[in-house]
């Protein structure tokens, strides 16, 4: 390929990040090889699988574009992610989720609009699709849509439904801006927050990504480490707390993000009857400002029924 056509069809590395989803992944990698825009590369990152992904993978990488990079332990998604950027070599990054695909114009679309935009934008994201396990229709949510500086409404409570609506530049990871691999949870919006300090966002409306929604596969609600992730968090959160941050709003948007975060793991715990979780987590909100009697009487009811279904 000449040096013309490299720069007119940049190569995109597309990271999955996999664990125990050997059955999901044709569907997955499928959707990244059947893409209009061809020039790409796909590393599949096992972070440390026991089912059959390797084998998998193996049938997949006929194409020689799919390359199998796998962790010799369960180090979790961050660190899955890293690895699959420390090893690609495009101008672009895009991530797609093992449960997740994509339509067939995804890449193009946002290279495509990568080519119009100044340097400063360092990321572009489209809308999605949600599938459920128990609905046979796919469901259309409304998306935020970005054109400029994310950081305040990130910092409101936005956080993106899923990695694999993106593509960023090359010189995010350049400039040293990864996933947390100390965070288990929580570290969506710890990155995209990060990422916004340094770059603007850009929304394409159409709707590129089908998200799958699975009622056994919630890691996400793992309360402890919800729990252990929510103080990582807060802790990271401080420089913005402080008004060390260049975003002149940073300091009442981020105690809002740690507000609405503690209160879903409070509720979630009241529900569950989890009472040192739950008070670790009011502990959080109570300290970056009341939470108001309303949202206390929804994890009140929940404490409620929980004892109720226990007696």
């Amino acid at each position: 390929m000449t040096q013309a056509q490299r720069l007119h069809d940049p190569l995109v590395s597309v990271v999955v990040p996999t664990f125990n989803r050997g059955h999901l992944l044709p569907r997955c990698v499928e959707s990244i090889l059947a893409q209009s825009y061809q020039n790409l590369e796909v590393f599949v990152v096992d972070d440390g699988s026991t089912d059959d992904t390797s084998e998998v993978v193996g049938g997949l990488a006929a194409d020689a574009r799919v390359r199998y990079l796998p962790l010799e332990t369960n180090q979790g998604a961050n660190a899955a992610r890293n690895a699959g950027i420390r090893q690609s070599t495009g101008a672009f990054v895009a991530f797609l989720d093992s449960d997740d695909e994509w339509l067939p114009e995804k890449l193009a679309t946002q290279v495509e609009t990568f080519r119009s935009l100044p340097e400063q934008f360092g990321a572009v994201y489209c809308a999605y699709f949600v599938k459920h396990d128990h609905r046979r229709h796919a469901l259309v949510p409304e998306v935020v849509q970005v054109d400029g500086n994310a950081l305040p409404i990130l910092l409101n409570g936005w956080c993106p439904a899923t990695p694999s609506m993106f593509m960023l530049r090359r010189e995010v990871f350049s400039a040293g801006i990864y996933f947390d691999e100390e965070m288990r949870t929580l570290q969506d919006l710890d990155f995209w927050i990060r990422l916004a300090d340094h770059y603007q966002f850009k929304f394409v409306p159409q709707r590129l990504v089908i998200k799958h929604n699975h009622l056994a596969d919630q890691a996400s609600m793992n309360l402890p480490k919800r729990i252990a992730a929510l103080a990582t968090f807060e802790r990271k959160m401080t420089p913005f707390i402080d008004g060390r941050s260049s975003a002149g709003t940073a300091r009442r948007l981020a105690k809002s993000v740690l507000r609405q975060t503690s209160y879903e793991i409070a509720l979630a715990s009241a529900a569950t009857g989890r009472g040192e979780q739950l008070r670790q987590a009011l502990g959080v909100a109570l300290r970056n400002g009341f939470l108001g009697p309303r949202v206390l009487a929804k994890v009140g009811t929940a404490l409620l029924k929980s004892a109720l279904r226990r007696s």
